[in-house]
C-alpha cells in the first residue's frame, strides 16, 4: 500500500509538471490544483505516526531506561509465542524476513488477541531487562506511512517531508531558470525569457517556504527562529541574490535588453546555488 501511495503521488506530480508542456501558460484549474496540493501536503505531513527500529530503541533505553518509545514492528504467524512460565510474550523482528535477531515483549493474553488482528503495528514499549520489552499500548495498527524515529527530533521530524521537498523544488526551479536563460541567449525568443522569469519566481516562492518551515522547526528544536546556522545563512544569501534578479528586471524598461541581462544574471545566479546549498553547509560546522 505504501508503494502504491508513492507511485500515485509521483504520477500526479509528473502529470501536473508536464501538462501542456513547459512553454505554455497553465490554465486556472491547474494553478488552483497545484496550490491546493501544496496546502494539503503541508497538513498531511502532520498525521503520519513515528516508529523506531530496535537499534534506536536499544540506544534510547540505554540512555533512559524508563523512556517510553513507539516501536515499528511487523508480526507474522511465527512471532506470537508463550514462555515456559505461561507469561505471554512476542518475538519481535526488526524486519519481515529477519529470522535471526529478535527481542521479546511481555504482554498479556488480551494484547495478544489484539495483535492477531494485523501484522503491522507501532507499539509503545519500555525496556524491561536484557532483550525484553514491556508492552504499554498500541499506538497504531496497519499505519499507511511511518516516519523514522530520530533521536533528538522525535515528533519534530514531521515537518521534514514538507521542508526538504520544497527546498529541492526551489533548486530545480533555479536550474530551469538558468537553462531557459541559456536558451534565450541562443535563440533570442522572448518566450524563453518568460519561462526564465516564471521559474525564478517559483524558485523564490519555494525558497521562502523552505526558510519559513525551517524557522518553525528551528524554534522548536533549537529555541529560536533564527540561529545563523550555515544552512540558514546560505539560504538567506540565495533569497538576496534572487530578489536582486527581480529588482534588476524592474529597473530595465526595454524588453530585449531586460531579457538579455536577466538571462545572463540567471546563469550567474545559479552558479551560487550548488555552493550555498550543497557545499557551504558541509564545509562548516553548524546545528543541522
Amino acid at each position: 500500500m505504501k508503494a502504491l501511495v508513492y507511485i500515485v503521488c509521483l504520477g500526479i506530480g509528473m502529470f501536473l509538471g508536464t501538462y501542456g508542456g513547459l512553454t505554455k501558460p497553465k490554465p486556472t484549474w491547474w494553478k488552483l490544483t497545484a496550490i491546493g496540493l501544496i496546502l494539503l501536503s503541508s497538513i498531511v505531513t502532520l498525521f503520519p505516526k513515528i516508529g523506531a527500529n530496535y537499534d534506536v530503541a536499544d540506544y534510547m533505553f540505554s540512555m533512559a531506561p524508563n523512556h517510553k518509545l513507539p516501536v515499528h514492528v511487523y508480526l507474522n504467524e511465527k512471532t506470537l509465542q508463550k514462555d515456559e512460565n505461561a507469561n505471554s510474550f512476542l518475538k519481535i523482528y526488526d524486519h519481515k524476513d529477519d529470522n535471526k535477531s529478535f527481542r521479546k515483549m511481555i504482554a498479556d493474553e488480551s494484547i495478544l488477541a489484539q495483535l492477531n488482528n494485523s501484522n503491522h503495528f507501532i507499539l509503545n514499549v519500555v525496556k524491561q531487562d536484557s532483550n525484553y520489552y514491556k508492552f504499554v499500548s498500541i499506538e497504531a495498527e496497519s499505519p499507511l506511512v511511518v516516519l523514522p524515529y530520530v533521536i533528538g527530533l522525535e515528533q519534530k521530524i514531521k515537518i521534514m517531508p514538507f521542508h526538504v521537498p520544497v527546498a529541492w523544488v526551489s533548486v530545480l526551479a533555479y536550474l530551469i531558470s538558468m537553462i531557459f536563460g541559456v536558451m534565450y541567449l541562443k535563440k533570442k525568443d522572448i518566450k524563453y525569457d518568460y519561462i526564465t522569469l516564471a521559474a525564478a519566481s517559483l524558485g523564490l516562492v519555494y525558497t521562502v517556504l523552505a526558510t519559513t518551515t525551517g524557522m518553525i522547526w528551528a524554534k522548536f528544536n533549537w529555541g529560536s527562529f533564527w540561529n545563523w546556522d550555515p544552512r540558514e545563512t546560505s539560504i538567506f544569501f540565495l533569497l538576496l541574490i534572487y530578489s536582486a534578479y527581480f529588482a534588476l528586471r524592474s529597473a530595465i524598461e526595454r524588453e530585449d535588453l531586460r531579457a538579455r541581462i536577466s538571462a545572463v544574471y540567471s546563469i550567474i545566479a545559479f552558479v551560487t546555488v550548488p555552493f550555498f546549498i550543497f557545499i557551504l553547509p558541509r564545509i562548516t560546522s553548524g546545528l543541522h
